[in-house]
């Protein structure tokens, strides 16, 4: 457990109790603040020291809240991680700022982000609405330090491999909610606690990924059993969910993981899940089928969903030609859609539903070129990490990167579809692929496992 270092933490802590008792009698006496909010600012407060104490028990929460953040979601869009995210980051600030230690390493995706980071300012500039740009900008860079975050916390093997147990069960709590709505009546497709079936799916598919790899690299009968058990509710959920992308984007991605597996003959896992499939195939309501078959003719005629998406898309293309270089500034597609629009989509005011067309009409060419190179640069870290633990014989940090590309893959194509630039998870990945110079770095490669890795990545 990580924990406040120096002869000077214990006098920090106690001028920081001083303080803050100080900041309750002020709150009390002259602002007169009723007792439930001063006993949800001390909540607050001890919440904050909890995760400064113990920076693993915030990553997480982080986790957890991804799954449940909806439940308490209000009106104005007050989501749990609005109310509890700020603790949880200013609470891995607090731990580095008490231990004078930073612990991100510098790597090019660190240079990455903070380079979208400097466009997505400059853009904002130029922005159609400087306020919304100014808000999203300041999301990317929450989003930037949870990134570094996770990079700095999840610095060894072992506790990586707790982050991908934590998003199994939470996303198994999740999916097994959604199931019961479902049958139950009371929601027309799966979407369970995140209120949204897309972006469920896309929860559904991380979850199989982290499964598939935690079953190989997990003796233990009962935690194997745990994922054995598992996988057949993930792919009912996400059968459920009637998400096209979502079945996409888990193929694509099962397919990477099982040729990894292969590789290495983990055909166990492999033939109780093609078993499974096959066996929920039986069970599926024929709701499922006719939304798979409109699949391929959604495409070509462009029609339905899809064939909103492609005017949109359209309508992003036009903000590219009119704005290459800034764009319309951050989060700002929805707000100069207007001007762009075209035909019936003038008062259709939506996301841009590709993540890819939404960064370059937002931020540009150049903010597409480096959201690419983010991109580029975490998968880099996967591959060549997995690669060197091959040469070294590390089965475990061989097969743990292999998870981090999968996903990140998953993402992309769920960002053909879908704004995903944005998404927690992403940058949460991001952050995991990050931190994975820490554990193999490249200044620890020698010679001789440089021409290894060569043909390794080669074959």
């Amino acid at each position: 457990m990580s924990q406040f270092r120096g002869r000077h933490s214990g006098p920090v802590l106690l001028l920081g109790l001083v303080a803050y008792l100080l900041m309750l009698a002020v709150a009390l006496l002259w602002l007169h603040l009723s007792p439930g909010v001063l006993l949800g600012l001390t909540i607050g407060v001890i919440a904050l020291v909890v995760m400064a104490l113990n920076p693993l028990l915030a990553l997480h929460a982080f986790i957890m809240l991804l799954s449940v953040e909806n439940i308490v979601a209000t009106e104005e869009g007050v989501t749990g991680m609005k109310l509890l995210g700020p603790l949880i980051l200013g609470g891995w600030l607090l731990s580095v700022a008490t231990q004078r230690r930073f612990l991100v390493r510098s790597s090019g995706l660190l240079i990455a982000i903070g380079l979208f980071l400097i466009w997505g300012t400059v853009t904002t500039i130029y922005a159609y609405d400087p306020d919304i740009a100014i808000g999203k900008l300041l999301t990317y860079v929450q989003l930037a330090v949870a990134a570094a975050m996770f990079s700095a916390v999840v610095a060894d093997p072992g506790r990586l491999k707790g982050i991908y147990w934590s998003i199994v069960l939470w996303t198994l709590c999740s999916t097994l909610v959604a199931i019961f709505g479902y049958y139950s009546g009371s929601s027309a497709v799966a979407v369970g606690l995140t209120g949204n079936r897309n972006l469920l799916a896309l929860y559904i598919d991380i979850a199989i990924v982290c499964a598939f790899i935690l079953f190989q690299t997990t003796r233990h009968a009962i935690a194997r059993l745990i994922l054995i058990v598992a996988l057949p509710i993930f792919f009912l959920g996400l059968a459920l969910t009637f998400s096209r992308t979502g079945l996409i984007a888990m193929s694509i991605g099962l397919a990477l993981v099982w040729y990894r597996i292969a590789r290495d003959r983990g055909f166990f896992i492999m033939a109780i899940s093609a078993a499974t499939l096959c066996a929920l195939v039986m069970l599926l309501p024929e709701a499922f089928f006719q939304r798979v078959e409109t699949i391929v003719p959604a495409i070509q005629r462009q029609e339905g969903t899809f064939g909103s998406r492609v005017q949109l898309w359209k309508m992003g293309l036009r903000m590219i030609e009119d704005r290459p270089i800034t764009g319309v500034g951050p989060g700002n597609f929805i707000a100069a859609s207007p001007r762009y629009a075209r035909g019936g989509m003038i008062k259709d005011r939506r996301v841009a539903h590709n993540a890819f067309v939404a960064v370059a009409a937002e931020m540009g060419l150049v903010g597409l070129a480096v959201f690419v190179a983010i991109l580029i640069f975490a998968l880099r870290n996967a591959m060549r990490t997995a690669s060197a633990a091959r040469v070294r014989g590390s089965k475990e940090l061989q097969y743990y990167p292999v998870a981090i590309e999968a996903v990140l893959i998953i993402i992309i194509v769920s960002g053909l579809t879908g704004d995903v630039q944005g998404l927690k998870v992403l940058w949460l990945f991001l952050g995991l692929s990050w931190g994975l110079d820490a554990m193999i770095g490249k200044s620890q490669v020698t010679a001789v496992d440089e021409d290894r890795l060569s043909r390794t990545a080669a074959a």
